[in-house]
């Protein structure tokens, strides 16, 4: 199971399963982006090393086999879909209950006191909703983002 280092809304760090509701870090989106464009590389190589394979006579004979290749593709395809999967969860979770999670964080605790003074009632009700849209859009586009 994917786990992940969330921030709670107390502020506290705590370990969460991929199914728990808690709004995710932005950062953690850019570690995503970048593991999909390390797997992107990665499928791109083995689509190399297989052409090689397939030459009469070429030095990566010597070390590689087609077997070889198609376990390590095999395994980026099983982490590709993984985060697929984490992705759609994360819009669904986003979807269901973002708009309530922002919403209490931002009149709960520390941080909705300091908010008090800062926001009107009006930019802290609306501000969830974007909120959170702009997060389903940026989960949205983990799913865009093809293997090959």
């Amino acid at each position: 199971m994917l786990k992940t280092r969330l921030i709670e809304t107390d502020g506290s760090e705590a370990d969460a399963e991929m199914g728990d509701k808690y709004v995710l870090p932005s950062a953690f989106l850019q570690h995503v982006f970048q593991c999909l464009e390390v797997l992107q590389a990665a499928a791109k190589l083995c689509d190399v090393a297989l052409s090689c394979l397939k030459q009469k006579s070429h030095p990566v004979k010597e070390n590689l086999t087609k077997g070889n290749v198609e376990k390590v593709m095999g395994v980026i395809d099983d982490i590709y879909m993984s985060i697929q999967r984490f992705a759609r969860n994360r819009v669904d979770v986003v979807r269901q209950d973002g708009v309530k999670v922002l919403a209490t964080q931002l009149r709960d605790g520390p941080t909705g006191e300091i908010l008090k003074d800062i926001f009107t009632e009006e930019e802290r009700v609306a501000f969830p909703k974007e909120y959170a849209n702009s997060a389903e859009d940026a989960w949205s586009g983990i799913l865009k983002v093809k293997l090959k």
